[in-house]
């Protein structure tokens, strides 16, 4: 199997089109991840992206920062870089399904934009007797409702998320406040006014007995304070499902030549494997004399594919990791 994030034109342009891979190898199952990518050519289908010029083109930003005169970002850990990776393993476990009913190798398909246009699915149907497409947007949204929003409190700032269907009992004894659920504007001016009146901590102590999400805002710099740990220290091998669901490594000798702080991999966990923190990837390009030789090129044909720019062994003086 290969696995490359490449458009349609980079492939054909390096003979790795699906059609020459077969040739070699019917067999084969070529993974293919790009931008704009799809089943259907369209005319950005060999344009390159990342993660924001999608949420831009698929009009993610305008949703989110309620209208084209204010796009926001959505989030800063990629909104569609995860989702198009999953799809990607789905689109991989198909294919090795088929081959293994004798079907022989396929492509296996995922892009940018076929997330995006996903996670946006409930917007894009009209039909009779739909509701209004009203979700709360712009920059200075606080959630969805008053059941489902961030409240300052004494000290600061946190989420709350209440369980309709289990929950509004419960809340009403801890709070005092007769939760009405068809009178949602009014409850939420008293929310704001009775979460003032204590710290952060108190809420969550308060709503954690009654497993009610409350959880702490913080900004990126006080998390990473709070939850950073050295690469080469004595916790390099840590089980990070111990930690919170975001943390921070520093790398004080990454490959890139920098000190890296990098989001721990531990916001998804597994029940029944620990997730354990990996090493830091060489940078772009160290492996390609290695890989170029095992594939029987000599050293000067190796030369004359650096000067050409076939190949490489940096991508950027100033690389820096994701």
């Amino acid at each position: 199997m290969i696995t490359i994030n490449a458009s349609d034109a980079q492939l054909d342009r390096l003979g790795l089109s699906m059609e020459e891979l077969q040739a070699i190898n019917p067999q084969l199952i070529l993974c293919q991840f790009d931008a704009y990518g799809g089943p259907l050519r369209g005319p950005r289908s060999d344009h390159p992206g990342y993660d924001d010029l999608v949420q831009a083109t698929t009009g993610i930003m305008s949703r989110f920062g309620g209208g084209m005169d204010t796009p926001e970002e959505h989030a800063h850990f990629g909104t569609i870089d995860v989702l198009g990776g999953y799809c990607a393993a789905h689109a991989i476990g198909v294919a090795l399904v088929n081959r293994a009913r004798g079907n022989g190798g396929s492509l296996a398909r995922s892009s940018l934009i076929a997330a995006g246009q996903l996670i946006q699915v409930p917007f894009m149907y009209d039909y009779s007797g739909r509701a209004p497409f009203n979700e709360p947007s712009g920059r200075y949204i606080k959630g969805e409702d008053a059941l489902y929003r961030c409240y300052q409190a004494a000290d600061g700032w946190f989420f709350l998320a209440i369980n309709r269907a289990t929950q509004l009992g419960t809340f009403a004894e801890l709070t005092g406040l007769v939760v009405e659920p068809d009178n949602l504007p009014a409850l939420e001016t008293a929310l704001e006014a009775l979460f003032m009146t204590r710290s952060v901590a108190d809420w969550q102590g308060l709503f954690k007995t009654e497993d009610i999400a409350c959880q702490p805002l913080l900004s990126m710099g006080q998390w990473r304070e709070r939850q950073l740990m050295m690469a080469d220290g004595p916790d390099k091998a840590v089980n990070l499902a111990g930690k919170s669901s975001v943390a921070f490594v520093r790398y004080a000798h990454h490959p890139c030549g920098h000190t890296v702080d990098l989001i721990a991999p531990n916001a998804i966990r597994s029940a029944d494997a620990p997730v354990i923190l990996p090493v830091a990837m060489p940078k772009y390009g160290a492996d390609t004399r290695r890989l170029l030789t095992a594939l029987n090129f000599n050293a000067n044909q190796i030369d004359e594919m650096l000067a050409q720019g076939v190949a490489a062994t940096e991508w950027s003086k100033h690389y820096l990791p994701l």
